[in-house]
């Protein structure tokens, strides 16, 4: 169960639509889009492209660091950063 918290973490305006909504930076240039804009016709291609660039610059070996706000980077800093 995530907490009010938690979910407000990801919370930002989307930067199509302004709605206040739970965001991802898969925009054509990064923009912080929600899930509706991200998955509607025009824009889900780059929606897919930019969220493989983000997996692909992350190595062989993934993590989404949902408590940090970072998206896909290597386990291994994922391994560093929590052993800290």
């Amino acid at each position: 169960m995530t907490t009010q918290s938690e979910q407000r973490k990801w919370e930002y305006d989307c930067e199509y639509c302004q709605k206040n909504a739970e965001t991802r930076p898969y925009g054509r240039n990064g923009e912080r889009i929600c899930f509706e804009c991200a998955t509607s016709p025009e824009n889900e291609a780059t929606s897919k492209r930019m969220f493989a660039q983000s997996l692909d610059a992350a190595g062989q070996v993934a993590v989404l660091d949902h408590e940090n706000e970072i998206g896909p980077r290597p386990a291994t800093e994922f391994i560093k950063h929590k052993a800290h």
